[in-house]
Parts: C-alpha cells; structure tokens; sequence
C-alpha cells in the first residue's frame, strides 16, 4: 500500500473536517447574533410598553441569560473546540456522505475506500497485494478532488443575510428612539427594583405667579406637554373636581372667582394628577389716610403748611 498515497488522503480529509467546523462556526455566529438579538428586541419593546412587575422581569432576565448561555455553547463553543479536536468529530462514514453527496462522481466510493481500509487494518483480506491495490486505486482517484468544495460554504452565506433583519430592526429603532432598548434593559438588568411608569404628559403652570387680590377673580392657565393630550382637563380644590376651558388643543385655562382665602388645586385627568398649588390671595389694599405737605412760593409770603386726611383742596395760582 503507498504510503504517500495514504498521507495525500489523511491531508484531504483533515482539511476537509477543519473547514467543515470553521463553516459549522460561522453559520453558529449567524444562528447566534440572529437568535440573541431578535429576542433582546421582543423582550425590550414588551418591557417598554408593559412596565412589567419585578417577578415578571425577573423570568425575562434569567430566561435571557438562559437562551445566550445555551445559544453560545451550541452554536460557539462546541464549533471552536471540535475546531481544536476536541469533543466527537465526524465519523468517516458521515464524511463520505457529505463528499459523496456533493460529487455525484464519487457517489458511495469513498465511503468503499473507509471499508476496505477497515478490514486492511482487521486483517480481514485474503491477498493483501489485492486489497492494497485496490484502495490505491481508489485513492488514485480522488486526486483530482478538492474535498473542502464539499463544505456547504455557500449555503452558510444564504442565511447570512436574515442576519441583517433583526441588525436593521435594531439600528432603524435605535436611531429613532434609544430609549426602546435604554430603559426596558436597565429595569430587566435591575428586576428587584420597583419603577413607576411615567406619565405620558404632565402639566405646565403658565401664570408667572399665583397671587390674587382678595375678592377679586383669577385665572389658571396651564399647558400639557408630552406624547399624547388628554381628552379633558380638569382642576381640584375643596374636594371637587372641575372642568378646564379649552383655548387650544394642549393649552386650557380656569377662573377662580371671589377669592376670599389661599387655595390650594390641582391639575388631574383619568390618567395623571399634577403636584399640589396654591393660589396666595393678598389683602386688597385700602386707603386708611394721608398727608400732604405744602410749600408755597416765596413770594406769596405763606409759610408751609400740612393738611392730613382732606377729600378737597385749592391751590392758588
């Protein structure tokens, strides 16, 4: 049996099986990133939209963990090692399938060759120059072939390209608003910790300063800031409710009338109630006296003169 022979096929199959598992490793990267990152995608927007419990988020954050950990063992670490020789490779009979099927030339021949080597290393021949003959034979005609065509490199490529769904997804989102991926993975991250949904809008107190005069009225004006407008707006004080006058879609106002204490209000919907006012009412102010001092010119002769608390006075000329 040539010896030569036999180490031109040992090199055509190690290359074959390394690249075989380099292909194994990169179709496991694109399993991989397509796998994680379309559910990284679906757990933040549930999260975002839900604001869900921490019992909730605590399956989501270890069922995560849990899908990467296993994701990057199956479709990584296994690929590197068998790479390194480690773990089960591929038995013989599963190579001569992948080459056979790929070179319908070669059919069921090498896998012939693997079973006439089997019983040459069993002793199991009659004539030995016959059965070393014959697989060098049939190892003459594997020459010509490049096993490592046989790795389907091409059909990995293929499924590269839904990769680039959930990276576009992603990309487009996070672009438009970070705080889809942001936020949901900080409370997912922090699942024993309570957050509080935030308002969709909240209320803006337009006036400069809530004082009033007593007895006189006094206008509220307000605007509502956020993504979205309530329907009606009302306002809080002595434990009922009333409705604000609309000037515009996010603008609304309400009058006080009669003022006759502090007052304190608030702003509320179905959906969000504003901190707590007050409306300061000042004493009116009141005219309770005066005094007046008057210098007359000195050629009228006439000293000064003080007059207090007079509704009518003449002054010469």
């Amino acid at each position: 049996m040539n010896s030569e022979n036999q180490r031109i096929l040992q090199d055509k199959l190690r290359q074959f099986v390394k690249k075989y598992y380099l292909n194994e490793l990169y179709k496991g990267i694109i399993f991989f990133v397509l796998i994680v990152l379309s559910v990284f995608i679906l757990l933040s927007l549930f999260e975002y939209f839900s604001y869900s419990n921490t019992t909730v988020r605590t399956v989501l954050f270890y069922s995560f963990i849990a899908l990467f950990l296993a994701n990057l063992v199956f479709y990584i670490l296994i690929p590197v090692f068998k790479i390194g020789g480690l773990g089960k490779q591929l038995s013989k009979k599963e190579i001569a399938d992948i080459i056979g099927k790929h070179f319908h030339e070669i059919d069921d021949k090498l896998l012939n060759l693997f079973e006439l080597q089997n019983q040459m290393d069993a002793g199991d021949y009659r004539s030995y120059e016959l059965l070393s003959a014959a697989i060098d034979s049939k190892i003459d005609s594997f020459k010509t072939y490049s096993f490592v065509q046989a790795v389907p490199v091409k059909k990995t490529k293929k499924f590269a390209r839904w990769i680039l769904i959930p990276v576009v997804i992603f990309l487009l989102l996070f672009s438009i608003k970070s705080e889809l991926f942001t936020e949901p993975t900080k409370r997912i991250v922090h699942y024993t910790q309570e957050f509080e949904k935030p308002a969709p809008y909240s209320f803006e107190i337009i006036n400069p300063k809530l004082t009033v005069f007593q007895h006189d009225d006094f206008t509220v004006n307000l605007r509502v800031n956020g993504d979205e407008v309530p329907n009606e707006v009302y306002i809080r004080y002595n434990n009922r409710s009333f409705k604000c006058n609309p000037i515009s879609k996010t603008e609304y106002s309400y009058t006080f009338s009669n003022m006759q204490q502090n007052t304190d209000f608030q702003i509320v919907t179905d959906e969000v109630e504003s901190s707590v006012y007050e409306i300061t009412v000042l004493p009116k102010p009141v005219t309770l006296g005066f005094v007046m001092e008057l210098h007359y010119p000195a050629y009228l002769h006439q000293p000064d003169d003080i007059v207090k608390n007079v509704s009518n006075i003449t002054v010469p000329e």
